[in-house]
């Protein structure tokens, strides 16, 4: 439930656990970065070593301003609930795997018996 400008309980189970991360789909940032990689080893052996870097560092500066743009978004440790367009979601924490450990066998079980 949110709750005045925060998130405080879940809707779907209940729990108080939540963390913060990018609104962004990893398999894509993962994508970026291989062909950011590729980029600037092709970039290198082509016009030479000294570009390599440059590269990197374009590629970097790009994360950065794409970072900055994705908003983000609240879920919850137990049941995955993704909460979006929370007004302060600065105040959740980021992931914690120590917390994340104290729902898994939870996780684990409910994963198994859809």
């Amino acid at each position: 439930m949110i709750s005045g400008s925060h998130v405080d309980l879940c809707s779907r189970c209940g729990t108080t656990a939540f963390y913060v991360q990018k609104d962004f789909d990893q398999r894509l940032g993962c994508a970026i970065l291989a062909l950011g990689a590729a980029l600037a080893l092709g970039v290198s052996w082509r016009f030479g070593g000294i570009w390599f870097v440059p590269v990197l560092l374009a590629f970097a500066a790009a994360d950065l301003v794409l970072a900055r743009r994705v908003p983000p978004v609240v879920i919850c440790y137990q049941c995955d609930t993704e909460y979006r367009d929370v007004p302060d979601a600065s105040s959740v924490r980021a992931y914690d795997p120590h917390i994340a450990e104290r729902f898994a066998e939870t996780k684990t079980v409910r994963r198994m018996n859809p």
